[in-house]
């Protein structure tokens, strides 16, 4: 057992173990350069001695995730792994659904969607966050999906679902780590704005919805095409639009080529890799770092 379960953990600790799931210290795990960050919060974390130097880096990090978990010490990380393994991976798959993660819509940014026949978005209230933009971000969200959840911590059930306005679900992380429905979302495709959608996606996206509804693509040059198609996108019906945006997404921002790389990482690493883009030599070195000893690992930023 890595930590007593009987007994807290001090905060230097924690911050470390929080810290070793930012993007950041993740991404230069891709990177051919030592991860001078990632082996400094190893240390810090005290959980390296517990597993022995020849335990490899994948093992250490589900050894951290493990704590992330515990309900005490959870983060905006542990959460999105959650929705990642019980909503993306469990519910649906990558062939059926595309994960957003970090995907803004006018002030705000959405911490996850899912896009599958539908679209939902997640916005993520763990017992750290404050509440205090909550209205403003979840007004931002309806605008463009269908249905709208709030996560949250069992402790923080009535204070959230207080705030909560008609249509927007709340779904509970349970102390068992499971994901439990308090409140269904009430489905609002058919008022969504169609320009905070067009605003929300690419060009070449919207040309492609553009000729999913069976309107015509404007030929203009580069400096007048966003006003043509921003026009466009306000004489298409709500629910019409809603239905091609998400089919064309799915397409565009698909995770599905990720399916052999993930069945490879540890499952503490799955949100993380469907939350940036990979090319296929980050791909190699995030595999290859995972089955590095730590005692190498730690040993090549020397």
């Amino acid at each position: 057992m890595l930590v007593d379960q009987s007994q807290g953990i001090d905060k230097t600790r924690l911050a470390a173990i929080s810290a070793l799931f930012s993007a950041g210290v993740l991404r230069r795990l891709m990177q051919p350069s030592p991860n001078e960050g990632l082996c400094r919060l190893v240390q810090q974390s005290g959980l390296s001695s517990a597993l022995g130097p020849d335990a490899p880096l994948a093992d250490f990090l589900e050894a951290a995730h493990r704590v992330l978990e515990r309900p005490a010490y959870r983060n905006e990380y542990t959460y999105k792994s959650a929705i990642t393994q019980k909503l993306l991976l469990g519910r649906h798959s990558l062939k059926t659904a595309t994960l957003l993660s970090e995907f803004r819509v006018r002030n705000s940014v959405a911490d996850l969607v899912i896009l599958n026949g539908t679209s939902t978005v997640y916005e993520i209230k763990s017992e750290r966050d404050s509440l205090d933009r909550l209205s403003g971000q979840l007004r931002d969200y309806q605008e463009v999906f269908a249905n709208t959840y709030v996560v949250t911590g069992p402790s923080r059930r009535n204070q959230v679902l207080e705030l909560l306005p008609c249509g927007v679900g709340l779904l509970i992380l349970t102390e068992r780590g499971t994901l439990s429905r308090a409140r269904a979302a009430i489905c609002g495709a058919a008022s969504i704005n169609p320009r905070t959608i067009f605003d929300s996606i690419r060009t070449q996206e919207a040309m492609e919805v553009l000729r999913m509804c069976g309107r015509p693509v404007p030929d203009l040059p580069n400096t007048r095409i966003r006003s043509a198609l921003a026009e466009a996108f306000t004489d298409i019906e709500p629910i019409e639009l809603h239905r091609a945006v998400v089919s064309v997404m799915r397409k565009t921002r698909s995770s599905e080529s990720l399916r052999e790389v993930l069945s490879r990482l540890p499952r503490s690493l799955h949100a993380f890799a469907l939350s940036v883009r990979m090319r296929r030599q980050d791909k190699t070195r995030l595999l290859q770092a995972m089955k590095l000893p730590l005692k190498e690992y730690l040993k090549r930023r020397l």
